[in-house]
């Protein structure tokens, strides 16, 4: 079962408005920064580095299956072919956060799963 827990709170933090990073929670599992850790196989990426202290550093070894990197987006395909993954699995337990910034231009495309056939945790339905 997935479960998420939001929250807001603006309390007697001495950070600034907008400071707070993943790296701030000593739970935080993996992290993967946008256009940081990027690995590229020519234009395609073969690995995006965890900025987190645990290596969960998401890889794809096959090119042919590696997704496109373009003017700083990393580009999947709806078809399942383009990938990236953790050597190991990422177990969650208890309430958990993720947070998640897209520009869907494709619909049917799993965005985080497993790797089995039905494996799909948060899957695209529509671009709105």
């Amino acid at each position: 079962m997935l479960a998420l827990k939001l929250g807001m709170s603006i309390g007697g933090s001495n950070k600034p408005m907008g400071g707070w990073t993943p790296s701030d929670e000593g739970s935080a599992v993996a992290w993967y920064k946008n256009k940081e850790g990027i690995t590229l196989n020519g234009s395609d990426v073969s690995a995006w580095a965890d900025s987190s202290s645990n290596s969960f550093d998401m890889v794809q070894a096959t090119a042919s299956e590696q997704p496109a990197y373009n003017s700083g987006a990393i580009e999947f395909t709806p078809a399942d072919t383009h990938n990236l993954a953790t050597a190991s699995d990422i177990t969650l337990s208890g309430a958990f956060t993720i947070g998640i910034k897209l520009n869907i231009a494709a619909t049917n495309g799993i965005i985080i799963g497993d790797n089995t056939v039905a494996g799909e945790f948060f899957k695209i339905q529509n671009t709105s």
